[in-house]
């Protein structure tokens, strides 16, 4: 081999070798990475296209975001049966506009769906009545400058907010009315790098609630951090990922980790079971297209400790776990369809 082939062949090593860097899940998740089994699937002819998903002891609930008369559709989980549907398209009382999230609070069994703008919270309950009463819980509001995508009802008068405003709040508490904010942990924004401290942009777009241990996990649109945050005392503990990527407010900053509001990485968060639920996009650039979505499902205790990677075959738009582990996901593929997977763990 000649001289020139040798420095040729090394150059090209060394430019490999740089560019293999490690992700978070080759990390966290060595010898921890599973592929998921697929079990079954339903097609659902009356769905336009759904976007989320909740499993509800014997109900699966959709969001259908483009059905103008009825964008939540109730199943029974067994028979996939349509018993009802809500959520007409309006502003009126038990209206909705574009409804973007579902969230379950298991102890008062009541689903929640927001729609915005204007920032209102539609209700129902979730029980033996269902099928003939099952009336709507209206009169819910969120605060205009709050934008923010997870919410969670820890009751039925009062709600919790993960966002970042003006005053460096993470997690808020509101009356079911949107008055009287309280502030339940603060100073989570600032990520130390290097003796550095990086303002980073915090975008939920999920969060789970631990009803049990009164704690509130939150994953970030746009960040590779996980939170858990005690409601009653308000202490923080952040899990950052690994050689995890960031958005900051830092326009100078020139950290191939950091970029200026534009990485995709966490989406729906769900907490089932003792366990924590996450689909996580993989320091993804944000788009418009479907390469934005995740193939993967990482799971936690609730310490935040890894335990598994569970790898799909498709794109993950929504998912929720059923109390025997069951996967159900909702997948941009194919939206009128619902996967079932085996959990794997």
């Amino acid at each position: 081999m000649t001289m020139y082939k040798k420095l040729s062949y090394l150059l090209l090593s060394t430019i490999i070798l740089i560019s293999c860097r490690e992700t978070p899940l080759d990390i966290l998740f060595n010898e921890k990475t599973i592929l998921s089994e697929h079990i079954d699937q339903y097609t659902l002819t009356d769905v336009i296209s759904a976007c989320d998903i909740l499993v509800c002891d014997e109900y699966i609930i959709l969001l259908d975001k483009k059905d103008s008369d009825n964008a939540i559709k109730i199943y029974e989980k067994q028979s996939m049966e349509l018993l009802k549907t809500y959520g007409p398209r309006g502003r009126g009382p038990n209206e909705l506009i574009n409804p973007s999230t579902l969230s379950y609070n298991p102890k008062s069994k009541t689903v929640w769906v927001r729609s915005q703008p204007p920032g209102s919270f539609l209700g129902f309950k979730i029980d033996s009545t269902l099928p003939e009463k099952g009336e709507l819980i209206s009169g819910c509001f969120q605060p205009a400058d709050i934008t923010c995508g997870g919410f969670v009802f820890n009751s039925d008068t009062t709600y919790l907010l993960p966002h970042t405003d003006i005053d460096r709040s993470h997690v808020l508490q509101y009356n079911c009315d949107g008055t009287n904010k309280i502030t339940i942990a603060k100073g989570v924004e600032d990520i130390q790098i290097e003796n550095e401290f990086v303002r980073l942009v915090f975008y939920t777009r999920s969060a789970a609630l631990d009803y049990e241990r009164n704690v509130l996990y939150s994953a970030f649109w746009s960040q590779d951090i996980i939170t858990k945050t005690s409601i009653e005392t308000g202490e923080v503990e952040k899990f950052v990922l690994p050689n995890g990527r960031f958005s900051t407010l830092n326009s100078d900053y020139t950290d191939e980790n950091f970029a200026v509001n534009q990485w995709l990485s966490f989406s729906t968060v769900r907490f089932k079971n003792g366990l924590l639920y996450i689909s996580y996009r993989g320091n993804k650039k944000s788009s418009n297209n479907d390469n934005n979505y995740s193939k993967h499902i990482l799971v936690f205790d609730k310490e935040l400790n890894p335990l598994k990677n569970i790898v799909f075959e498709r794109l993950i738009s929504s998912f929720d776990v059923a109390e025997d582990g069951t996967i159900y996901i909702i997948s941009p593929e194919d939206r009128q369809k619902i996967f079932v997977y085996k959990n794997g763990l």
